[in-house]
């Protein structure tokens, strides 16, 4: 887990950057669940009606979704990135909102990435977890392109 400060500024929302429309859902689950390994709509659903107008994606020009970061109170993601090179233009535009209480971000070890990335923005490690399966590990979906999980429960 990262932390960023409260009330560190910063402007300039990138072009390339639009706010998520509810009407963008099936597009975001089916890359969600590839990226992810699970339907996860009832969640994207729920998260884009809590935070209206906190959720950005980036497309390729043929209008299909490359990325997307949703944030919450005080938390960044889920994000997920398809093309990778839109993602310093979402958390650019996600940290020009209003954080009042600080934010943290939940990001997995598959994403060395993102962690580069978030630390040039200020943000800093607080904590290491590790997680226990029972049997072998098998990993489902394309995990290097999560690059912040919506939770530590709900992933």
């Amino acid at each position: 887990m990262l932390q960023r400060p409260a009330g560190l500024p910063l402007s300039g929302v990138h072009p390339r950057v639009e706010v998520l429309q509810p009407t963008d859902l099936d597009e975001l689950a089916a890359i969600d669940a590839e990226s992810f390994g699970a339907d996860r709509r009832r969640v994207l659903a729920a998260l884009l009606e809590a935070y209206p107008g906190r959720a950005f994606k980036t497309s390729a020009a043929g209008g299909r979704l490359t990325g997307y970061l949703l944030t919450q109170e005080r938390r960044l993601g889920p994000w997920v990135m398809l093309e990778p090179d839109g993602a310093e233009a979402l958390l650019q535009t996600a940290l020009a909102l209003e954080f009042p209480s600080g934010l943290s971000v939940v990001v997995p070890e598959t994403s060395p990435l993102a962690l580069e990335l978030l630390q040039q923005y200020g943000f800093t490690h607080t904590r290491t977890n590790r997680h226990m399966s029972r049997g072998s590990a098998v990993r489902t979906g394309q995990r290097a392109n999560v690059f912040a999980q919506t939770s530590l429960s709900i992933g």
